[in-house]
């Protein structure tokens, strides 16, 4: 018959003769450690130089982001004061220059074609808008208010709009004189 040693599980009752194990397991957490803080070291010093190249780049950064920040408002204040200063100068170039370019030829014509023949304008002052309109005053002599009426139609069917009749009398010779008043639109 086979003789078994019994086996102790109570590892303290025999310190002595289970040193061997107590010292392996001390070794191996003794590398584990050492191999941890080698690694963990390796990765800190690999790593550590271009952490401080980053943060000193992301420093650089963010001067420069104040520095165009303060650029940009001193720049936004000079066009706004520059922009106050000269308006009323482009407003009045610009005034000439609409004034300049706007379609008389256009307008006549188109006057033309509206007044009926038996009717004839005796006065016409306009006045242009900042806008892109032109209020036009006429006076108007017709014989009859149907003619009058035949010149207000054929203004409407010419695209001018809030025609008003200000005024109406009647001259020695028995014609009616009507003065109208009309806006025109430019048209760009």
């Amino acid at each position: 018959m086979n003789k078994y040693e019994r086996m102790s599980l109570n590892l303290a009752s025999h310190p002595l003769k289970n040193r061997r194990f107590f010292f392996i397991c001390l070794a191996l957490s003794l590398i584990l450690i050492i191999g941890a803080l080698g690694w963990g070291s390796y990765i800190y010093s690999q790593y550590h130089g271009q952490v401080d190249q980053i943060s000193a780049s992301i420093d650089r950064l963010n001067t420069l982001s104040r520095e165009n920040l303060r650029e940009k408002t001193q720049y936004q204040t000079q066009i706004e004061t520059i922009q106050e200063e000269y308006q009323a100068k482009v407003d009045y170039m610009n005034n000439i220059i609409w004034k300049k370019s706007f379609p008389w030829l256009d307008l006549l014509a188109a006057l033309e074609k509206s007044l009926p023949h038996s009717c004839y304008i005796i006065s016409m002052v306009p006045n242009i808008d900042k806008e892109k309109w032109l209020t036009l005053r006429l006076e108007v002599v017709s014989p009859a208010i149907d003619d009058l009426l035949e010149f207000i139609t054929n203004l409407t069917s010419m695209g001018l709009d809030k025609i008003n009749l200000s005024s109406e009398n009647r001259t020695k010779e028995g014609l009616l004189l009507t003065e109208i008043i009309l806006r025109y639109e430019r048209t760009i």
